[in-house]
């Protein structure tokens, strides 16, 4: 399976938002994309790194697009991630397939 490195095409992916809204990396074409994956949703660290970049979100030009995919079920996620209030988009990846698929390595912690 091959890793995702910086400047590499975005993979393909639609998955459920916390929002309520589908996802779709295709909608997403001719941006920069920050795709970032997350443990699951009650991890600590994970969720002190969205506090992190919460605090610095205005760094980023206005037209950042990031997405934090999350190893976790939607609603679980939905109901850890709403304190956060993050102001990019939080998506689920239920099955693992898109861990997997971009050569992301399992976590110990769950």
């Amino acid at each position: 399976m091959p890793r995702l490195i910086s400047g590499d095409d975005a993979p393909s992916m639609t998955l459920p938002s916390i929002d309520g809204s589908t996802f779709d990396m295709s909608q997403m074409r001719g941006k920069k994309v920050i795709l970032t994956f997350f443990r699951f949703s009650s991890c600590a660290l994970c969720n002190m790194r969205i506090r992190k970049i919460k605090q610095r979100w205005q760094e980023f030009s206005e037209d950042t697009v990031m997405v934090g995919v999350f190893d976790a079920g939607i609603d679980e996620l939905r109901k850890r991630m709403k304190k956060h209030d993050a102001p990019f988009t939080i998506v689920a990846d239920e099955t693992y397939a898109h861990f997997e698929s971009n050569g992301v390595s399992k976590s110990f912690g769950k």
